[in-house]
């Protein structure tokens, strides 16, 4: 035999080949043949062992794209959830019919637009639309629950994109001397439509004067 240089000749004369061990990846099959030689005789015989998957243990995501999103904008990736067993093997158990029990959950989940569908030629839920209510810019967990299994998948909320632009720390009205510089210098902040700091490379500002604009001289006395 191929699989094994360990073979019980009392075993092989009562008909019983070695064991073979089984992998717990359903994508390594072996191949095993059994071959038999002398004088007068050649013969062999081959077989292949294909593992199944075990019963239901994880339920797993995948998210593809990048697990950043804009306040007020949905997700620009989607998430693939699928079955495993305790080795990690998919479970195709799934079915449409699944659907109805998957659950989402996280406190600041905006479930308006979320669309989860079923995925045939991969037995998988496809989970697109995700978005967050305003909030905080921070850390979210999302919760995946399927009858007893669930998982969870992290996201970044960031700043949404750019909206207004915003002086830092300047007061409403100052008062310039003619021919001198600012005594402070002006700090100028892009931000969202909820005033957080917008993340965008390589930003470029103009100063220049509104037409609306009117200067007055102070006459001395």
């Amino acid at each position: 035999v191929n699989w094994t240089p360990n073979v019980s000749k009392e075993k092989l004369v009562s008909g019983i080949l070695p064991d073979v061990e089984v992998s717990n990846s359903v994508n390594d099959v072996r191949y095993c043949q059994v071959t038999y030689h002398d004088d007068n005789v050649s013969l062999e015989s081959a077989f292949t062992v294909k593992p199944l998957p075990d019963e239901p243990k994880y339920l797993k995501c995948k998210l593809t794209g990048p697990n950043v999103i804009k306040m007020g904008e949905e997700l620009k990736g989607e998430v693939e959830l699928i079955l495993t067993d305790q080795f990690g093997n998919q479970v195709r158990t799934l079915s449409p019919s699944c659907l109805d029990s998957l659950g989402i959950s996280e406190t600041s989940l905006d479930k308006s637009n979320i669309k989860i569908t079923f995925q045939e030629n991969t037995q998988s839920f496809i989970v697109k639309g995700i978005k967050f209510f305003n909030g905080p810019l921070e850390e979210k967990e999302l919760c995946f629950a399927w009858r007893n299994f669930s998982t969870y998948l992290r996201l970044s909320l960031v700043a949404g994109p750019p909206a207004k632009i915003a002086l830092v720390d300047w007061p409403e009205s100052v008062t310039v001397v003619c021919g001198k510089k600012l005594q402070k210098p002006l700090v100028v902040q892009l931000c969202d439509e909820w005033g957080n700091q917008a993340l965008e490379p390589n930003v470029k500002v103009t100063l220049v004067k509104d037409s609306h604009l009117k200067v007055h001289v102070n006459k001395k006395v």
